[in-house]
């Protein structure tokens, strides 16, 4: 009576589990937009940084916003740049962050649950005798 019941919650699980996978490979994280034109960097001097000015990016030559940085494999800069994941393959960025934190929170679910069915099956009472069971020797 229980095997729908454990169906359908773990069926629903993986689904959540896929969509929030889905949304956070092709959310924008959050990419800086390239400028129109070449910068001139002939006038700039080194100053002391300040967090909550724009930089300029020597990679991307652009202006970012604070807290922003540079992504070596996508080559592009990214607002509030965690990392870039090779699960999503994409950046955790600003935009696609809450949809990563929900596909770890599901997959981290889904996992409990099938490791809590597995133990349930395992360390559970075989419902007859015990013989069905028994590796014969």
């Amino acid at each position: 009576p229980w095997c729908p019941i454990h169906a359908v919650t773990f069926n629903l699980l993986v689904l959540l589990l896929l969509a929030s996978h889905t949304r956070a490979v092709f959310a924008d994280p959050g990419v800086v937009p390239l400028p129109g034109t070449a910068i001139d960097f002939s006038d700039l001097h080194p100053t002391e940084r300040n967090s909550d000015e724009w930089t300029l990016c020597s990679r991307c030559e652009a202006y970012r916003p604070p807290h922003a940085h540079h992504c070596r494999v996508c080559h592009r800069c990214v607002r509030r740049m965690d990392h870039h994941c090779p699960w999503i393959n994409n950046c955790i960025g600003e935009l696609n962050q809450k949809y990563f934190i929900q596909f770890l929170f599901y997959t981290g679910l889904t996992s409990a649950y099938a490791a809590g069915l597995v133990l349930a099956v395992w360390l559970g009472p075989s419902g007859g005798d015990g013989t069905e069971n028994r590796i014969q020797t």
